[in-house]
């Protein structure tokens, strides 16, 4: 659930797998021109959510690479603990995405009566970044072990319909 010690750690746990080009999934799949955009985070649900890891399919690929090299990294995320350089860029990121937040008296009303409507609490605007800053290596690392489960998990791959006249999509 959203503004849990858990959900601080996803939020990390995202950024590391997705955010800019030191990624985890930029480096395996940009790099390697499995997709040229993949994303991974949560959605923003109060209570229990779900977390997203998506990818398209470069030309000439397959969604069987893309999927392997997502789990892997993964696997990798629940085995091996994040860089120190990667939690700070996650906490560089959040301290960011609230400043920017708060730079219209629009945007700043809406996070109050988003936080007093769903936490009763609009002082809660002012605790984001000190969570993030709470979050270890060790905790996004738990995070991973704890919901990135096959168990957990589920696959879905769409593939547009094929133009008229054309065969498996392409023109």
């Amino acid at each position: 659930p959203r503004l849990t010690a858990e959900d601080d750690a996803i939020q990390v746990l995202g950024t590391v797998m997705s955010s800019g080009r030191s990624s985890r999934l930029y480096q395996q799949l940009v790099r390697t021109q499995l997709s040229p955009s993949p994303f991974a985070g949560r959605d923003g649900a109060v209570g229990p959510g779900l977390f997203v890891f998506q990818a398209t399919v470069a030309p000439g690929k397959t969604t069987e690479a893309i999927e392997k090299a997502i789990l892997d990294e993964i696997e990798k995320l629940k085995t091996t603990p994040i860089e120190p350089w990667e939690l700070e860029k996650a906490r560089s990121n959040a301290k960011r995405a609230v400043v920017n937040g708060l730079t219209s008296s629009l945007q700043k009303a809406n996070l109050l009566a988003d936080f007093a409507a769903n936490f009763g609490d609009p002082a809660l605007i002012n605790q984001r970044i000190d969570r993030i800053s709470k979050v270890t290596a060790a905790d996004v690392q738990r995070v991973a072990r704890t919901y990135f489960t096959a168990a957990n998990r589920t696959v879905v791959i769409t593939v547009p319909k094929p133009a008229a006249g054309t065969k498996g999509g392409a023109r």
